[in-house]
């Protein structure tokens, strides 16, 4: 009994001492710490960026935040994935085959790039490799779209959570 409650003791002044010292590492003027960029989104909260070309406008709200440029890109290098909605919400807009794929398919493959489109402009892309079976035959599909709108989910990534067709 004596040599439990010893453990138990020394377990606590160890985790005492540690988070100790990591406080005063931590205020150290030597050291500087980085804060990972998706800590700075939080959740429940659509980050969207709309193109100054584009006809549409972000309105913000309790629930939406309006990016800049540089912020689009900065979120959109960050994105880890795409959301189930935001396939979902693709799909309506998708053809035929890329609906069933993207509804009852595979997906093979999900990709965030940052790149140029055919008119030059920088812009978050969404990529979904799917595939299965299509009206009796073997499909696969490669589904892209421009995001616009992203997400942190609750184990600290972020997300495209909406994209539209290119």
């Amino acid at each position: 009994m004596k040599k439990s409650m010893l453990s138990i003791f020394m377990l606590i002044t160890t985790v005492l001492l540690c988070s100790c010292s990591k406080t005063e590492t931590s205020t150290s003027k030597s050291v500087q710490l980085t804060t990972p960029l998706a800590e700075k989104y939080k959740e429940d909260m659509d980050y969207t960026y709309y193109p100054a070309d584009n006809n549409q406008s972000c309105i913000l709200s309790e629930k939406k935040v309006c990016l800049t440029f540089n912020e689009y890109k900065e979120i959109c290098l960050q994105a880890k994935g795409i959301t189930k909605f935001a396939l979902k919400m693709r799909s309506t807009l998708a053809s035929h085959t890329e609906q069933i794929l993207l509804e009852g398919g595979s997906l093979d493959d999900i990709q965030v790039i940052w790149g140029k489109s055919n008119n030059g402009k920088d812009q978050c892309y969404g990529v979904v490799t799917v595939s299965g079976i299509v009206d009796g035959n073997s499909a696969r599909e490669e589904v892209q779209g421009v995001a616009q709108t992203f997400i942190k989910n609750s184990k600290g990534q972020i997300l495209i959570s909406y994209f539209s067709l290119m």
